[in-house]
């Protein structure tokens, strides 16, 4: 892939059982595959946000974000399940399937721990 040029960034919050999830969507200026950015448990988007402006650059939108209980995201870490994880990745998922511009069959799933 080229490099596209410029990525516009937005602040996103996701709002998943009454809590807010916050994120960043990243996308170049033409339309484009996406790509999710799942942080594991202790870490927040800010880790994968170098990883996602590259692949922007090279024409993908990305969507990082941080679990309920880390970083700018509700919730008291103590209290988050595995389940609450679960909804929060899918609604991150359907937030990212749904912009402008994007193929909804032709998004990655990037996880890390």
């Amino acid at each position: 892939m080229s490099d596209l040029g410029e990525v516009e960034e937005d602040a996103v919050a996701l709002a998943v059982d009454r809590q807010r999830v916050a994120g960043t969507l990243l996308r170049p200026e033409v339309p484009v595959p996406g790509f999710l950015f799942v942080r594991g448990w202790g870490g927040d988007q800010e880790d994968d946000l170098g990883d996602a402006e590259e692949l922007a650059r090279l024409g993908c939108v990305c969507f990082t974000f941080d679990l309920r209980g880390h970083a700018d995201s509700d919730a008291e870490k103590e209290r988050v399940t595995r389940q609450d994880g679960l909804d929060d990745v899918i609604a991150a998922y359907d937030y990212l399937a749904a912009q402008p511009g994007i193929d909804p069959t032709a998004i990655g799933v990037i996880g890390t721990s």
